[in-house]
C-alpha cells in the first residue's frame, strides 16, 4: 500500500532525470528537474544530480554526479562504511572518498562527455600547507597530465574541512572529459566528500541557470553570458537577441547592426530613429551643408547667413553688405558693401565710387574726391582721411590749424592753444595771456594783466599776475614789496618765504626751523634751537634740545633722559632712553646697556667681532687689517689682500726697498712700479739719459723712443754715419730686396687668386666637393696675427681659452653676440657686399684627419691657433638681402644685420586674395651630400611669425625641427611657444601635441599638423641644455642630441628646420657638427675651415662666436672619436667582448683604451671654479681639500646660516638634477645636511658608506634613540627593514618645528661594499638597491635623490653613473657608458677615476641584462 502512495512521486522524479539537451522550448517553458513536478504543485527542492533556481524548475545540472570515478587507491573499508571514489559524486557530503596513504595520492571523475570547464566544486579535508591540484584532461591519455591542462592550484594555512570552489586561472576555459584532482605530498591521503560540475540546461544561462535564451535560434546560447550561439529567432537582434527589430524596418534585421534598411524616409539605425546630426534622406544618407534648420525628411529649410541655393551650397557674394542673400535667387538682401553694385553685388563700383546703385551712378565717393561721378578732388586741407562733401566739395574735417568751408583759412597762434580752433575760427580753449576775443584776434591794453575781457567795446582785467592787485577801475596795480599776492595796497594774501605781517614787512622769528612761517608767524615746519610756541620765543628746560612745551621734552642732550630732560644715561651712554637703555654707546662700548668692551683695536663697534670704527692703524670690519692693506681688506687672521702703495708683506708692513719703488709685489717685495726715470726689481737704477724725457720700463726699455742720434731698445747705441745722399749704405741692399720680395709676393697672390675662383665658384654652387689638403702647420699663414686673450674666470672644457669679460669678443658670449633688436619702425643701415672673385682668399683651407683629430686641435689650442682661424674667416653680410629690407618684410626681421640673403632664402608660397607674404627668415643650407639638406631659421617672436613658421613647415614638407634655444632664458624671452600645450589653431594650421618626451638635456615632441583635412606628422627635437650666454657645459650632451636626430627617421624627407633665437650662432653649430660628423665618418677627415665659410655665404654669421667655434671642435673629438657611440642591448654582449680583448696595435685592452679616452674627453675644472669652498669660512666644511664643489654645479642654501655646502646637482637620464651628490656629513655640517634634504624636497638618502661612529663623522640619524634633533630638525625612526646582507632601508620622519613641515623619507644603507674595495664583489646588489630605491621614488615622486659617501664621489658617483646607465637603457633601449662617465665627471672630476669602476659599469649592464632576459626586447 505504502509503494503504491509512492508510486506518483517516483514516476515524477523519473521523468526529471532526462537528458541536459533540448530542455527549454520555444516558447520559454523549460522541462521540470524538481523533487515534486506537477502542474498543481509549485517547486520547492532540486532532484538529485540538478541544482539551481527552482522558479525555472533547476536547469542547473551536475555532470560529475553518479560519473565514473577511480583513485589512486582506497582505503579499507571498516565495520561501519566504505571509502571507495564513488563517495565522492553521490551528491552527499556525509560519505566520503578516502585513499591510502602514499606519494601524490588523487582521484578522477570521468564525464560522459566533453565539456568546456571553468568552474568546479570540491569539498574536501586540506591539510596544513600542503598544495592541490585539479587539472581537466581527456581520458584517452594515458600518461599523467601536464601543466597545459592543469585549471588551478590551492592550499592553506590550516587544517579544514571546506567547500573549495576551483575557478581556472586566468579565467581559462579548458575542455576534456575528465577530472583530476591530485594533492602534491611525499606521503598522504586524499580525503573528498564531494565533486560536482554544473552546466546548464541548453536553452537557459546566469549563475543558477535562472535565464532563458527566449529568442535564440534553437535555444541555444552561451551558459554564462547569455549570448545566442547560432542566431536569433525572426525579427530579433543583438547579442542576446533581446533587441526586437523596429516595424519600420524594411527587411530583416542584422545580428549585430538591427536594422539596416529603414521603411520611411528620413529614419535609420539599428532601431530606425529619426535623423539626426545635419542628416536627412533615405536612411539619412544625407548631409545638411550651411543649414540654419535640416528637416530630417527635405533637408534644408534655411540657410545660415552668407550661402544660397536649394542645398545651401553656393555662397553669396563678397560685396553684400551683411553676408546675407535670398534663398534661391542669391540677392543681396541689405544691399552692396561700398564699392560694389548690382542685385547680388558682385560687380565692382567703376571710377572713384565708394557706393554706386544698379545703374552705376556714385551715391558716395573715396576719400579725397567729389562730384557726380566723383571725378572731382577734394581741397588739400581737408581732415579725415581728406574727405569732403559730394556734392560741395566743402570738407567735412579740416587739418589741424586750419578752418573755414575749405580749410584754407588758418587758426590764430594767440588761441591758449596755437592753432586751435573750431570750423568757424573760434580759439577752442580760450585765449593766451593779453589777447581777447572769440578768436584771439583783440590785445589786451591793460598792464600786467593775466586774463582781459572786453564788454561793450571796453578791455578791462579780470585777473592780475603775481605780485599785482585788480583797482576798481579794471587795472593792475602793485602789491607791496615783500607780497607774492595781495588783496589790496594794505593787506597780503601771500609773503615770500621768511617774512610775516598783513604788509609782508616783517622777518619770521630766527628759531623757526629754516626760517620759514605763515602770513601769522606761526613757524612753518616747527621750531630748533630749543624754542616752542607759535612764534617758537619761548625757551624749552635746560638739557632739552627740542619740545612740545615745557612739559614735554622730545629730544635731550646727550647723556640726558626723561620728560624734563633732568635724568642722567649711564656713564658709558652717549645718549639713551631710560638709565641703561642706551641709544648710542660711547666710544669703546658696545650692548644694550653699553656695558661690554669693545676690542682695543676698535673705535666705536657693533659687537664683539664686528667693529664700526678702527683706531689709528687698523681697517677692514674686524680692524684687524693694516691700515697699509688695500683696499683695507683681509683675512680673518689679519693677513691683507693687497698692500697699498709702498708696502708688502702679509699684514703690508713692509716698506717696499727703495724710496723710488712706487709698487711692490706682496710677496717678494719686488719692485713693479718706478718713479720716473728709475728701473729695476728695487728701482735703484736709473733710466738711459738718451730716452726721450727718461721714461723707460721696468726692464730698462725706452717707453717714449730715443733721443736724436741714439738707436736700440734702451737707446745705448748710437746711429750709423750715414751717405751723401743722407741714407745709410745698407739701406740701398735692404730696398733691393724689399722691392723684389713684393714682386714675388704679386706674382703668388695673382695664382693663388685664379685658384681661390674657382673654388669659390664651387662653394657658391653648394658644391660638396670641397678642396681639400691634407693638414699642415699652418703658422705661416698667421704669422701676422698676435691676438692674446687673459683668462680670468671658470672654465670647464679642457685648455679652452676662455676670455676677459672685456673683450669684445667675448662680453656677449654664445648666441648673445651681435644680437640687437630691430625697431621694425627703423631703417637698419645695411651696406651691401660688394661681389668679387673671392670673399676669403686669405683663408687656409685643411683637412684633418680624423685619426689625427684629438693631437691637432690641441696643439691647435695651446698656441692660440683656433682664434686665429676664427678671424681669418668672413663673417657679415657676404650675399645681397635686399628682400629682407623692403619695408613691408622689417616686422619680421627681430635682429639687425641678421638677414637671409636673396640667393638662400626660403620663399613661401602665397595664396591670391590672402595678405601672407612670401617673407620668412630663413635660409636654405646645403648638407654633406644633399642640397637643402637644413633650414637655418629665426626663431618665431610674433603671432605673424608663428604662422610663417608654420606654413614653412608645411610647404617644405618638413619632417624634423630643431630647437636649440629655451622660450625663455636670463628674463628675456627668446622664442615665442608656436606649439600648443594641447591643440590649438594658428592662422589656418590646427596643431595638437601628440606626444611629449622630456630628458635631461632634450625633450622631442610629436605634432600632428592639420590643412583643410590632410595631417602631417612633425617631430620636434628642442635641446634645453644650451644656457644663454656660451656653449653647453659638456660636448657629450649635443653630440647625444645629434645622434638621436640623425638616427632617428620621419615619413616627411623636407629639409630639417634648425632654429635658435636669431638663426645664426647656435643653429651654425649644430649645422657644422652634423655636417662635419657625417664628413669625417664617410671621408675620414674634415675640413672645419671651408665648411664654417661655405656655410657663411649661405647664412649670415654661422658659428657666431670664436667660443662657439672652439666648442665646434671639441664636439668633433668627442662625436669622432673610436669607442665613443652607444649600443643596443641586442649588441652589448659582443661590443663588451671586444672591449675585454687586447688591441694587437696597442697592445692594451679595449677597456684600457676607453678609460684613456675618457681622461682626454673629460673636461678639466680650473682652480678658480671653487673660490666659494675654498674661502677661509668653509674650509672646515671639507672632508678632503680636493674634492670640492665647482661654483657652476653646488647646490646653494637658503635656511641656514650659510649657502655653502659641499655638495652638486648631478644628472640622471631623463632629469637634470637626480642626484645630489655630497660628502658624508662632518659633526660640523649636519644641520646643513639636513637643510639639504628639506630644501631639495628629498625623500631618498642613498648612503654608500660603511657606518663608522667617531669624531670625524656626522651622525644624521636616530642611532641609539628612536628620535634626535639638530637645531630646530627632529629625526624621528619610523621602521628599520634589512634585505639579506645587502643593504637597510630605515624609514624616518623629519619635522622642522620652524616651518611645521614634515615628511617621510627612507635611508639605504649600502652593506655590500667593504670601504678599502675599489669596487663592489659583484653588481647585484647594486642592481637591487637601485631597483628599491626606484620603487620608493615612484612613490613619493620627489625627483632628487641625496646620494652620498665618505668623499662624496668614490662611492656615491659609482652608484650614480651606474643608476644613470640603468636609467637610460630602460627609457631609451640604449647603452652608453662612455657618454654617461663624461657626462658626470664634467661635474666632479674624481668620479669614477679607476679602470676597475668603469669595468664594473660594463658587467653592471650584464648582469641587468641577465636579470631582465632583455637582449631581444631592448633593440
Amino acid at each position: 500500500m505504502d509503494l503504491l502512495h509512492r508510486l506518483p512521486q517516483i514516476i515524477v522524479i523519473s521523468a526529471c532525470i532526462t537528458s541536459i539537451h533540448n530542455q527549454c522550448l520555444d516558447d520559454s517553458s523549460c522541462t521540470c528537474h524538481c523533487l515534486n513536478c506537477s502542474w498543481y504543485a509549485s517547486c520547492t527542492s532540486c532532484a538529485k544530480g540538478w541544482n539551481g533556481t527552482t522558479a525555472n524548475y533547476c536547469q542547473r545540472k551536475n555532470v560529475a554526479y553518479k560519473a565514473t570515478v577511480a583513485s589512486s587507491s582506497t582505503r579499507d573499508p571498516d565495520n561501519l562504511r566504505s571509502y571507495g571514489p564513488e563517495n565522492a559524486v553521490d551528491e552527499d557530503t556525509d560519505t566520503v572518498a578516502v585513499t591510502k596513504s602514499g606519494k601524490n595520492p588523487w582521484l578522477s571523475v570521468r564525464l560522459s562527455e566533453y565539456l568546456n570547464v571553468s568552474r568546479i566544486s570540491v569539498y574536501l579535508d586540506i591539510d596544513y600547507s600542503e598544495t592541490y591540484e585539479v587539472f581537466v584532461t581527456d581520458s584517452s591519455l594515458s600518461s599523467l597530465p601536464i601543466n597545459d591542462h592543469l585549471c588551478e592550484t590551492f592550499d592553506t594555512t590550516k587544517k579544514e574541512r571546506v567547500w573549495k570552489y576551483v575557478k581556472c586561472s586566468n579565467e581559462r576555459v579548458l575542455t576534456g572529459n575528465k577530472i583530476i584532482l591530485r594533492k602534491k605530498a611525499n606521503q598522504g591521503r586524499l580525503i573528498v566528500y564531494e565533486i560536482q560540475i554544473f552546466k546548464c540546461s541548453q536553452g537557459t544561462y546566469g549563475p543558477q541557470c535562472e535565464s532563458v535564451c527566449r529568442n535564440c535560434q534553437d535555444n541555444r546560447c552561451n551558459e554564462d553570458t547569455g549570448v545566442c550561439e547560432v542566431g536569433c529567432k525572426s525579427g530579433w537582434y543583438g547579442d542576446k537577441c533581446d533587441r526586437e527589430c523596429p516595424s519600420r524596418c524594411a527587411s530583416y534585421c542584422d545580428r549585430y547592426r538591427g536594422c539596416t534598411n529603414c521603411l520611411d524616409v528620413g529614419y535609420s539605425g539599428p532601431s530606425c530613429y529619426q535623423c539626426t546630426s545635419n542628416t536627412y534622406g533615405r536612411n539619412c544618407s544625407q548631409t545638411c551643408q550651411n543649414c540654419l534648420d535640416c528637416n530630417h525628411i527635405t533637408g534644408c529649410q534655411d540657410c545660415v547667413a552668407g550661402f544660397y541655393g536649394a542645398e545651401c551650397t553656393l555662397k553669396c557674394e563678397q560685396g553684400c553688405k551683411t553676408a546675407s542673400c535670398e534663398r534661391y535667387s542669391g540677392n543681396c538682401v541689405d544691399g552692396c558693401q561700398d564699392g560694389y553694385m548690382g542685385f547680388n553685388c558682385a560687380e565692382p563700383c567703376k571710377g572713384n565710387c565708394a557706393t554706386c546703385n544698379t545703374t552705376n551712378l556714385c551715391s558716395s565717393c573715396v576719400s579725397g574726391k567729389f562730384g557726380i561721378q566723383c571725378e572731382n578732388d577734394c581741397p588739400e586741407s581737408c581732415g579725415g582721411n581728406d574727405r569732403c562733401d559730394k556734392n560741395s566739395g566743402n570738407c567735412l574735417e579740416c587739418i589741424p590749424s586750419r578752418f573755414g568751408p575749405h580749410c584754407t583759412d588758418v587758426c590764430s597762434n594767440n588761441c591758449l592753444q596755437p592753432g586751435a580752433c573750431l570750423r568757424n575760427g573760434d580759439c577752442t580753449n580760450g585765449c593766451a595771456a593779453g589777447w581777447i576775443g572769440t578768436r584771439c584776434d583783440m590785445q589786451c591794453s591793460v598792464q600786467n594783466c593775466k586774463k582781459c575781457i572786453e564788454s561793450s567795446g571796453h578791455v578791462s582785467c579780470e585777473i592780475c599776475n603775481d605780485g599785482y592787485f585788480l583797482d576798481n577801475t579794471g587795472g593792475c596795480q602793485n602789491c607791496p614789496s615783500k607780497c607774492v599776492s595781495c588783496k589790496n595796497d594794505s593787506i597780503c594774501n601771500q609773503c615770500i618765504p621768511g617774512f610775516k605781517g598783513s604788509l609782508c614787512n616783517e622777518e619770521c622769528n630766527t628759531n623757526c626751523i629754516d626760517g620759514l612761517c605763515s602770513i601769522d608767524g606761526s613757524c612753518t615746519y616747527g621750531c630748533n634751537n630749543a624754542k616752542y610756541g607759535i612764534g617758537c620765543g619761548i625757551e624749552c628746560e635746560d638739557k632739552c634740545v627740542h619740545c612740545f612745551n615745557r612739559n614735554n621734552c622730545t629730544k635731550c642732550l646727550p647723556g640726558f633722559y626723561g620728560l624734563y630732560c633732568t635724568w642722567k644715561c649711564k656713564n658709558t651712554c652717549y645718549n639713551c632712553t631710560e638709565y641703561d637703555v642706551c641709544e648710542n654707546c660711547k666710544a669703546g662700548f658696545y650692548g644694550r646697556s653699553c656695558s661690554n668692551l669693545c676690542h682695543n683695536r676698535c673705535e666705536t663697534c657693533e659687537s664683539a667681532d664686528r667693529c664700526s670704527s678702527c683706531r689709528k692703524g687698523w681697517s677692514g670690519p674686524l680692524c684687524k687689517c693694516s691700515e697699509n692693506c688695500s683696499p683695507e681688506a683681509c683675512g680673518n687672521d689679519g693677513k691683507c689682500n693687497g698692500c697699498k702703495d709702498s708696502f708688502y708683506g702679509d699684514y703690508c708692513n713692509v716698506i717696499c726697498p727703495s724710496r723710488e719703488c712706487q709698487k711692490c709685489d706682496q710677496s717678494s717685495g719686488n719692485c713693479t712700479m718706478c718713479s720716473k726715470g728709475f728701473y729695476g726689481s728695487n728701482c735703484e737704477q736709473k733710466c738711459s739719459s738718451t730716452c726721450v724725457e727718461t721714461a723707460c720700463g721696468m726692464t730698462g726699455e725706452c717707453l717714449q723712443g730715443c733721443k736724436e742720434n741714439f738707436i736700440g731698445v734702451m737707446c745705448a747705441e748710437k746711429q750709423q754715419i750715414v751717405s751723401a745722399s743722407g741714407f745709410p749704405v745698407y739701406i740701398y741692399a735692404v730696398l733691393g730686396i724689399a722691392v723684389l720680395f713684393v714682386l714675388l709676393i704679386i706674382a703668388l697672390l695673382i695664382v693663388l687668386k685664379r685658384k681661390l675662383v674657382e673654388k669659390k665658384k664651387l662653394s657658391q654652387n653648394g658644391s660638396n666637393n670641397l678642396r681639400v689638403t691634407e693638414y699642415r702647420n699652418e703658422n705661416a699663414v698667421y704669422a701676422n696675427e698676435n691676438i692674446e686673450h687673459e683668462t680670468n674666470f671658470c672654465i670647464e672644457n679642457r685648455k679652452r681659452s676662455v676670455h676677459n669679460q672685456d673683450s669684445s669678443l667675448y662680453n656677449l658670449r654664445g648666441s648673445q653676440a651681435l644680437l640687437n633688436e630691430l625697431d621694425p619702425n627703423e631703417e637698419d643701415d645695411v651696406e651691401m657686399p660688394v661681389q668679387t672673385e673671392s670673399e676669403y682668399y686669405n683663408v687656409q683651407i685643411t683637412r684633418i684627419p680624423v685619426g689625427k683629430l684629438w693631437e691637432v686641435i690641441e696643439k691647435k689650442r695651446l698656441n692660440g691657433e683656433l682664434e686665429k682661424e676664427y678671424e681669418s674667416i668672413p663673417n657679415g653680410l657676404l650675399e645681397p638681402c635686399k628682400e629682407a629690407l623692403k619695408p613691408q618684410n622689417r616686422s619680421r626681421n627681430r635682429y639687425k644685420k641678421m638677414y637671409p640673403y636673396d640667393s638662400t632664402r626660403v620663399i613661401l608660397e602665397t595664396e591670391e586674395g590672402t595678405s601672407d607674404s612670401d617673407f620668412i627668415n630663413a635660409c636654405y643650407v646645403n648638407g654633406f651630400d644633399e642640397s637643402k639638406e637644413y633650414i637655418a631659421a629665426q626663431g618665431p617672436f610674433t603671432p605673424e611669425t608663428v604662422h610663417d613658421f608654420w606654413r614653412m613647415t608645411w610647404q617644405q614638407n618638413c619632417g624634423k625641427i630643431i630647437m636649440l634655444t629655451n622660450l625663455i632664458e636670463n628674463g628675456v624671452v627668446k622664442c615665442q611657444q608656436y606649439w600648443p600645450d594641447t591643440e590649438d589653431f594658428y592662422g589656418s594650421f590646427h596643431v595638437k601635441m601628440e606626444k611629449e618626451e622630456p630628458s635631461a638635456n632634450y625633450t622631442i615632441r610629436t605634432f600632428r599638423l592639420t590643412l583643410n583635412g590632410i595631417t602631417k606628422f612633425i617631430k620636434q627635437f628642442h635641446f634645453t641644455a644650451w644656457p644663454d650666454k656660451g656653449v653647453p657645459r659638456n660636448v657629450t650632451s649635443i653630440v647625444n642630441f645629434r645622434n638621436k636626430v640623425f638616427n632617428y627617421d620621419v615619413k616627411m624627407k623636407g629639409p630639417q628646420i634648425i632654429h635658435c633665437s636669431a638663426g645664426v650662432g647656435r643653429t651654425g653649430t649644430y649645422m657644422a657638427l652634423d655636417y662635419l660628423i657625417q664628413q669625417g665618418e664617410r671621408q675620414g677627415g674634415v675640413d672645419v675651415i671651408n665648411c664654417v665659410a661655405s656655410m657663411r655665404h649661405q647664412r649670415v654669421h654661422v658659428v657666431q662666436t670664436v667660443e662657439q667655434y672652439i666648442f665646434l671642435h671639441d664636439a668633433l673629438v668627442d662625436a669622432l672619436t673610436e669607442g665613443n657611440r652607444t649600443v643596443t642591448a641586442a649588441e652589448f654582449p659582443e661590443y663588451y667582448s671586444k672591449l675585454k680583448q687586447q688591441s694587437p696595435s696597442s697592445k692594451n685592452t679595449g677597456l684600457w683604451d676607453q678609460f684613456q679616452l675618457i681622461n682626454r674627453l673629460s673636461p678639466a675644472l680650473d682652480e678658480k671654479c671653487f673660490q666659494t669652498a675654498r674661502l677661509v669660512e668653509n674650509k672646515c666644511k671639507n672632508r678632503y681639500d680636493n674634492i670640492l664643489p665647482s661654483d657652476n654645479y653646488r647646490i646653494f642654501l637658503s635656511s641656514s646660516d650659510t649657502d655653502y655646502i659641499n655638495a652638486i646637482q648631478l644628472p640622471g637620464f631623463k632629469n637634470r638634477n637626480t642626484f645630489a651628490l655630497t660628502q658624508m656629513p662632518l659633526p660640523n655640517t649636519v644641520l646643513d645636511f639636513w637643510s639639504l634634504v628639506l630644501e631639495q624636497d628629498v625623500s631618498t638618502i642613498v648612503m654608500m658608506n660603511s657606518f663608522i661612529m667617531d669624531k670625524k663623522t656626522g651622525v644624521y640619524w636616530p642611532v641609539d634613540a628612536e628620535e634626535v634633533s639638530f637645531g630646530s630638525i627632529v629625526i624621528s625612526l619610523l621602521e628599520t627593514s634589512k634585505r639579506n646582507v645587502s643593504f637597510d632601508v630605515l624609514k624616518f620622519k623629519v619635522v622642522n618645528t620652524k616651518s611645521n613641515e614634515e615628511r617621510i623619507l627612507k635611508q639605504f644603507q649600502c652593506k655590500f661594499w667593504p670601504e678599502e674595495a675599489n669596487v663592489p664583489e659583484n653588481p647585484y646588489p647594486m642592481l637591487e638597491m637601485i631597483e628599491e630605491v626606484n620603487k620608493w621614488q615612484c612613490q613619493v615622486n620627489n625627483p632628487t635623490i641625496v646620494v652620498h659617501c665618505m668623499n662624496g664621489a668614490k662611492k656615491s658617483g659609482l652608484f650614480c653613473t651606474v643608476a644613470t646607465i640603468i636609467e637610460r637603457l630602460r627609457s631609451a633601449h640604449e647603452i652608453g657608458v662612455l657618454q654617461t662617465v663624461v657626462q658626470m665627471r664634467s661635474r666632479r672630476p674624481q668620479i669614477l677615476a679607476s679602470r676597475e669602476q668603469l669595468k664594473f659599469c660594463y658587467e653592471a649592464v650584464q648582469a641587468y641584462l641577465d636579470m631582465t632576459n632583455t637582449y631581444s626586447n631592448l633593440i
